[in-house]
C-alpha cells in the first residue's frame, strides 16, 4: 500500500530524435517465442497512449466514433504515426464519455492503444511519443503472471483456514463466529478480476459462468453468481442498459487477440461469456462466495455475496495457471467500478500502466475496496499492492508461518491463509470442453487474498440498513481490517514489518468497530491527511 514513485520525463529537444528507453521488462515482438522472454514481458507492437486534456477534446471533436484509424486528429501526434509509417490506434476504453468539467475525475477517452507496424522498436517509439507536449502518457503494456504458485487435482476438501477446532490458540480466520453476526448481503458485490469464473454453459439461452458451488443448480437461479438485470430483462443484442457492453448479463470478457493461449481458451475477441479457462478465478471466486450448507463442495467467507465475474485474464504457454495484459486490466477494473462492486479481487502480479492507474484511482474515489495479493517468490512488480488506497496481502499456512513463497515487505498490509487451500476449479478435456471441479493443494498469495476480500463484503454488508445507512470509505475498510488482525509476530521471528500487522481475523473484523476509520472530504485540500480525535477514537479526514 506504498505509494507509486513519480518516474521524471527528461526534456528533450525538438531537433533531435528521442533517444531510445531502456524498459524493465523484455519485449517480446510478434513471431518470437515465449521462452526467449519468459512469463514477464512487455508487448512488442503495442503501446499505451494517453493524450492531454486538451488534445483528448480536440481528437473526440476531430474522430468521432474513432475505431481504428491511422490518426488522432492531434497534428502533432498524427505527423509522428506517419513518419513511423502503418501505425494505428484503436480507443482503449470505447464505452467511455468524457468526465464532468471540473469533477477532478479521470478522463478515460485520452487512453487509445496504439499498434506498431512491423520494425519499429518499442523503446524508440515510447521515447518519441512521449517527446510531445500533446501526450500526457505513453506506456509499455506488461503481460504478467497470476499469483498462484501450484496446483493439485485432488478432490478432497480442507478448509482450516475457517476453522481449526481443539483448544486455542486457533490458528483460522473464525469463521463460524462471523456467521453468526452477518452471511452477508446479496446487495454487495465482489468483482473477480481474473482468469474468468466457472465453465461455459448457458441457462435460459444466456452464458452462465457455471460451477454447482457458485452459480449453483437451482433453475432458474445464478446462485452467487452477479446478474445485470437490466440486460437480463432486456432484449437480446441490445445494449439494454446504456454502458457501452451488450448483453453483459453475468459481467465480462476483455480478453482479445492474445499474443499465446493454451488450446482451446478463449482468446479472440472480447465478449459477454466470462467463463473460465485455467481454473485461477473460479479458485478465488469459491474462496470468496462458494454456496455453503448445499451438501457439496465447501463454503466462501461470504455466504451471501454476489461475484462479479470480470475475465482480463487467460491460459498461456509461458503461464498456464493464467497471465493478464494490464490494458486488460484497466478495462475490468473500469466496468465493474461502472457496475457498483464494492470490492474488487486482483490476484495476480500487476505492473503501472496510465489507464490501470486512472481506473484504481477512480474505483477508490467511487468507494470500491481493492485487494491485491502481495505476489509469490519476489519474482514480479505489485503495483497495486504499492498503492496506499489498495490492500496488499501475504499468505500464512495451518498454523500461522507465513508461507515460504510469500513475497514480504514494507508494502504489505495484512496476511491470510493460503497455502494447501482448496476450493472451486475448472478442467478442460481433450476436446475442449470445460467442467467444473474442485482442486486441493492450492498455494499462493492469490488465494489469501480473496479471504480478505470476502470478509470486507461482510464489513460492508453490516453498513446496509438496518444496522447502518451508509457504506464504509475503502480507507475505513483497510483500517478495519488491519487493526483487527491476530498477532502472529512470536510465530515469525525476524519477520515483523514484513507481513503487515498479522492474521486476518474476520470475526474481529466484524465486532471492534470502535478504531480507526477515515471520511473522505467533499473539498480540495492542501497538505496531507489529518488525525482528529471524535469521541476518543482517531479519525482520518482526507481527499
Amino acid at each position: 500500500m506504498r505509494a507509486p514513485t513519480l518516474a521524471l520525463a527528461l526534456l528533450l529537444g525538438s531537433a533531435l530524435p528521442a533517444a531510445a528507453l531502456t524498459l524493465d521488462l523484455p519485449v517480446r515482438r510478434a513471431g518470437m517465442a515465449w521462452e526467449a522472454v519468459g512469463p514477464r514481458y512487455y508487448q512488442g507492437e503495442v503501446f499505451e497512449l494517453c493524450l492531454t486534456r486538451a488534445s483528448a477534446r480536440i481528437s473526440a471533436a476531430r474522430t468521432p466514433g474513432l475505431t481504428r484509424a491511422p490518426g488522432l486528429g492531434v497534428a502533432a501526434v498524427d505527423r509522428l504515426a506517419v513518419s513511423l509509417g502503418g501505425m494505428w490506434f484503436e480507443r482503449e476504453f470505447p464505452e467511455e464519455t468524457p468526465p464532468v468539467p471540473g469533477s477532478g475525475s479521470p478522463d478515460f477517452t485520452a487512453y487509445y492503444l496504439a499498434h506498431l507496424p512491423q520494425g519499429i522498436a518499442l523503446e524508440e517509439a515510447l521515447a518519441r511519443f512521449r517527446s510531445l507536449g500533446e501526450v500526457a502518457r505513453a506506456d509499455p503494456i506488461a503481460v504478467l503472471p497470476v499469483d498462484a504458485v501450484s496446483l493439485s487435482d485432488s478432490l478432497w476438501a480442507q478448509e482450516y483456514w475457517l476453522y481449526q477446532p481443539g483448544p486455542p490458540p486457533r490458528h483460522d480466520i473464525h469463521a463460524p463466529e462471523t456467521w453468526d453476526v452477518t452471511l452477508g448481503d446479496t446487495a454487495i458485490v465482489v468483482a473477480v478480476a481474473d482468469t474468468g469464473v466457472g465453465a461455459d454453459s448457458l441457462r435460459n439461452q444466456v452464458p452462465l459462468p457455471y460451477h454447482p458451488d457458485l452459480s449453483g443448480a437451482v433453475p432458474g437461479s445464478s446462485g452467487q453468481i452477479w446478474t445485470n438485470w437490466a440486460e437480463a430483462g432486456g432484449t437480446p443484442g441490445v445494449d439494454d442498459d446504456g454502458n457501452g457492453f451488450v448483453d453483459d448479463i453475468h459481467g465480462w470478457d476483455f480478453v482479445s487477440a492474445t499474443p499465446d493461449h493454451q488450446p482451446f481458451e478463449d482468446f479472440a475477441i472480447e465478449d459477454n461469456d466470462p467463463s473460465d479457462y485455467a481454473g485461477h478465478g473460479t479458485a478465488v471466486a469459491g474462496l470468496i462466495g462458494a454456496i455453503a450448507d448445499n451438501g457439496i463442495g465447501l463454503a466462501g467467507i461470504a455466504r451471501t455475496v454476489r461475484l462479479m465475474p470480470v475475465r482480463m485474464g487467460w491460459a498461456s504457454a509461458p503461464s498456464p495457471g493464467g497471465e493478464v495484459d494490464m490494458s486488460f486490466a484497466a478495462r475490468a477494473i473500469r466496468y465493474a467500478t461502472r457496475m457498483g462492486a464494492q470490492v474488487i479481487n486482483c490476484s495476480w502480479e500487476s505492473g503501472y500502466l496510465g489507464s490501470l492507474d486512472s481506473a484504481l484511482t477512480d474505483a477508490v474515489r467511487s468507494g470500491v475496496t481493492i485487494v491485491s495479493a502481495s505476489g509469490n517468490n519476489y519474482s514480479g512488480p505489485h503495483y497495486v499492492g504499492d498503492r496506499e488506497d489498495c490492500l496488499a496481502i501475504a499468505a500464512t499456512d495451518a498454523t500461522d508461518r507465513v508461507a515460504s513463497f510469500s513475497t514480504l515487505g514494507a508494502f504489505v498490509d495484512l496476511s491470510a491463509p493460503g497455502q494447501a487451500m482448496a476450493s472451486t476449479s475448472v478442467i478442460v478435456d481433450g476436446s475442449g470442453n470445460r467442467m467444473p471441479v474442485y482442486k486441493t493443494g492450492l498455494n499462493g498469495t492469490s488465494f489469501a487474498a480473496p479471504l480478505v476480500s470476502g470478509v470486507a463484503a461482510l464489513i460492508q454488508s453490516r453498513q446496509l440498513p438496518p444496522e447502518a445507512n451508509h457504506p464504509l470509505t475503502p480507507r475505513s475498510v483497510q483500517f478495519r481490517l488491519m487493526e483487527t488482525t491476530d498477532d502472529i509476530a512470536g510465530l515469525n521471528p525476524g519477520l515483523v514489518g514484513l507481513f503487515g500487522s498479522g492474521r486476518l481475523n474476520a470475526y474481529r473484523a466484524l465486532t471492534e468497530t470502535s478504531g480507526s476509520t477515515a471520511t473522505r472530504m467533499l473539498a480540495n485540500t492542501v497538505g496531507a491527511p489529518l488525525l482528529v480525535p471524535s469521541d476518543g477514537e482517531a479519525r482520518a479526514a482526507f481527499l
